[in-house]
């Protein structure tokens, strides 16, 4: 006898197979996490190593791998390697700077070796005697950069503020004129010879100055400039007469200015004026009144 057919039982219907999800989450997690770390440590190992960049120098003045890099007293990077340069005209110094210091890397940036210096101008780096040179810096300009041309020698001024003002005098000779001397109004120190040198045509020396800002308002357009460090003699019916201004420019030299009531408009960076041969008695009797707070206003306003 057959028997009749049977229905399936409710429990032979296959059951759905369920994926796991979470698990897969985790580990896409745990992948992005070890990628996360990965580059947390080498952001760290990058700003450990600190942001490379070159100095050209023409002498290494005995400047070494070890050495720092500061700006204003503070050790802002190190130097890595010194090599020649391939041309055999210099040095290349590799270096790096920490974050802070990479960000005020700009174009206009300034490097030299400081190494002991003892001239007329005074005594420098006294520091690097006993210890190791270093490589100072002083960040200018707003485009960062990582290829710098160093400078021979510590600039006359370690820093030019906003408002000082440059100017050019073209002289016949150099006489008093030298790199790091005083500018002078009224025996009134107000600024520093920047550099001197031969015009591009050679038939001038010229030299380029610098006012301090505060006292840049003193120029004017009838300025007139004047070698002071000279000692004078004469002899009249009054007597024996000598002058010497002072003994640092007696032994340093420098240039003196003096200005007229009616000296007009106040100077512009990059002006250029003659360096007379000596200063007219009028020039010296010159009493103008002139704001100190303002450049553009002339004098006795």
């Amino acid at each position: 006898m057959t028997e009749p057919p049977t229905s399936a039982a409710p429990n032979s219907v296959p059951a759905a197979r369920l994926t796991n999800r979470a698990g897969l989450s985790w580990a896409w997690l745990v992948t992005l996490a070890a990628a996360v770390a990965a580059v947390w440590l080498a952001l760290a190992n990058w700003r450990e190593r600190g942001q490379p960049i070159e100095i050209r120098f023409g002498e290494g003045h005995g400047i070494a791998a070890g050495d720092t890099v500061r700006s204003r007293g503070i050790e802002v990077g190190l130097v890595q390697s010194v090599e020649l340069d391939p041309s055999g005209r210099g040095v290349i110094v590799h270096a790096a700077l920490g974050s802070a210091a990479a960000r005020l890397a700009g174009e206009a940036t300034r490097f030299w070796i400081v190494r002991p210096r003892l001239d007329l101008g005074g005594v420098a780096g006294l520091d690097t005697i006993v210890g190791p040179r270093y490589v100072e810096m002083r960040p200018e300009g707003e485009r960062p950069n990582r290829v710098f041309t160093g400078l021979d020698e510590a600039p006359a001024v370690e820093s030019i503020e906003p408002g000082d003002l440059r100017l050019r005098l073209a002289a016949a000779r150099r006489a008093s004129l030298a790199r790091g001397a005083g500018v002078y109004y009224r025996q009134v120190r107000v600024g520093t010879v920047l550099s001197v040198g031969l015009a591009a045509d050679a038939n001038a020396v010229e030299a380029e100055i610098l006012v301090e800002a505060r006292f840049a308002p003193l120029v004017r357009a009838r300025t007139r400039f004047f070698p002071v460090g000279a000692v004078e003699f004469g002899l009249s019916l009054e007597g024996f007469k000598s002058r010497i201004d002072s003994l640092e420019t007696l032994f340093l030299g420098g240039v003196a200015f003096a200005t007229p009531p009616n000296g007009g408009r106040g100077a512009v960076e990059g002006s250029l004026f003659a360096l007379e041969e000596k200063a007219d008695e009028d020039w010296l009797e010159w009493e103008p009144s002139i704001r100190l707070d303002d450049r553009q206003a002339s004098p006795n306003d």
